[in-house]
């Protein structure tokens, strides 16, 4: 069972003020160039009772060294590492059950993250209490070097939808934070599943809706050793990805309705 936290509570003229606590999931694997940058930029947004919580998929660079590192300078740094090498998947799975706090924060290993990352969220979460999830825009980074172009195209607004899921992932990682409820049902992942961030994002969507917030959060840095390939893929094995994805998609479906009865009864 999932236990989760109360946010933080601050006293301010007599009233309590209720705040989200966040826990920040990241996975690494071979990412010594670019982690320690990353890090800074997600620490320096987070409160003293958030946690970022770090699963290093048996890397063989100095990655996990360097984790170590971190963690015994920050108390809000949790470091866990695979035993052998499970894949990006099974490796984001694994540290969203460390996580404690009521917002969930994806990261990737070398992007970084702009001031009011967080925050920018936190404020949707607690002015709309129907969101579930929210997604931010990201400027693309070439190595180190700003492109001015983004992951959603200024001035067009992406739809979120389960229907729209199911034909194409439109929900980056790296740019996603959803409420711990959402992990009620996608938790443990269905085997099979392309990728983690498409799985998350039709879980919040049977939690409720994805706020679109575009603003440019965060610099998402494209290189070679990039776990998500920046070109097309062969258009069979996107048809054999998105039929394998339907079926998980299915088993999910059984496993929220179960749910749903369960807690009805």
């Amino acid at each position: 069972m999932l236990n989760s936290l109360r946010g933080r509570g601050l006293i301010t003229n007599g009233v309590e003020m209720y705040f989200l606590s966040v826990s920040v999931c990241m996975a690494t694997y071979n990412g010594q160039m670019f982690l320690g940058e990353q890090i800074d930029s997600i620490l320096s947004e987070l409160g003293e009772s958030d946690e970022l919580i770090i699963v290093d998929d048996s890397s063989d660079d100095g990655t996990f060294e360097l984790l170590l590192c971190y963690a015994a300078k920050d108390t809000r740094i949790s470091v866990h590492k695979n035993p052998f090498n499970l894949g990006v998947v099974k490796t984001f799975e694994r540290s969203l059950f460390f996580a404690k706090n009521e917002i969930i924060f994806l990261a990737d290993q070398d992007d970084i993250w702009m001031p009011g990352r967080v925050k920018s969220c936190l404020d949707v979460f607690e002015s709309k209490l129907d969101v579930s999830g929210v997604v931010v825009n990201a400027e693309i980074l070439a190595f180190h070097d700003r492109t001015g172009r983004r992951f959603y195209s200024q001035g067009s607004e992406p739809t979120f939808t389960l229907v729209s899921q199911l034909y194409k992932n439109r929900i980056i990682g790296c740019c996603f934070a959803f409420r711990r409820t959402v992990l009620e049902v996608a938790l443990p992942f269905v085997y099979g599943i392309s990728m983690h961030d498409w799985w998350l994002g039709c879980c919040t969507l049977l939690n409720g809706r994805i706020y679109f917030l575009n603003e440019d959060k965060i610099f998402y840095r494209r290189h070679s050793n990039n776990a998500s390939p920046a070109e097309r893929r062969v258009l069979a094995v996107v048809l054999k990805s998105r039929a394998k994805d339907a079926v998980c998609f299915a088993r999910l479906l059984l496993r929220f309705l179960s749910k749903r009865t369960r807690r009805v009864q």
